[in-house]
């Protein structure tokens, strides 16, 4: 009898440590329909505010102000984590974007480390071959005037044209990308762009 209840004991304290154990981190960056996952963090249509970025991810290890208190760039060093954060909206007077990130959106994010991944398995520091054996299908996008970085469209949405399109309303636009230099990837990209509110 003392053996069981010494196994029940043993038993219940191992179960309590696994559930009082912090989650691993994730690094997975997985697209589905209307939704983008970077990590433990969701992208859909309403938490797209720099505040839901801190509450899947913590305090930032860096925020600064970019152009004017509007614009905000934040890093979250132990992720390898970069985000951009703008808002066509007004803040209160004297604050920004850092100050209050539950007024200022998502415009982009971008992970560099190696052990961020895509579903379909591909990391940063792969080929490009890897990365165009993987993704068939993937767009390749040089760096231009309007574009910062040469990169791949991995996954795409449709969405309203704003600007020249030539004539058409809809047009495919990134939801993940895949910055390269030198036939080799350097970082997955998340355009979100909600600083349109």
């Amino acid at each position: 009898m003392r053996l069981v209840a010494s196994v029940i004991v043993a038993a219940t304290i191992a179960a309590s440590a696994a559930l009082s154990a912090p989650a691993a981190p994730s690094w997975l960056v997985r697209v589905g329909p209307g939704y983008v996952n970077v990590g433990e963090y969701r992208i859909g249509l309403r938490n797209t505010r720099f505040l839901d970025v801190i509450n899947a991810f913590g305090k930032p290890s860096t925020c600064r102000v970019i152009s004017g208190p509007n614009h905000v760039q934040a890093t979250w060093a132990k992720r390898s984590l970069f985000g951009e954060f703008v808002t066509f909206g007004g803040l209160p007077r004297g604050e920004n974007g850092c100050m209050s990130p539950d007024l200022i959106h998502v415009s982009e994010l971008r992970v560099n480390d190696r052990r961020w991944h895509t579903a379909l398995g591909l990391t940063v520091s792969d080929s490009t071959l890897r990365l165009r054996r993987l993704y068939p299908r993937a767009r390749y996008v040089p760096k231009d005037r309007y574009r910062k970085r040469d990169e791949y469209w991995l996954a795409t949405k449709r969405g309203v044209c704003f600007g020249d399109c030539g004539g058409r309303r809809f047009i495919a636009k990134p939801v993940l990308t895949a910055e390269v230099r030198r036939g080799r990837i350097t970082a997955f990209w998340i355009p979100v762009g909600a600083q349109g509110e």
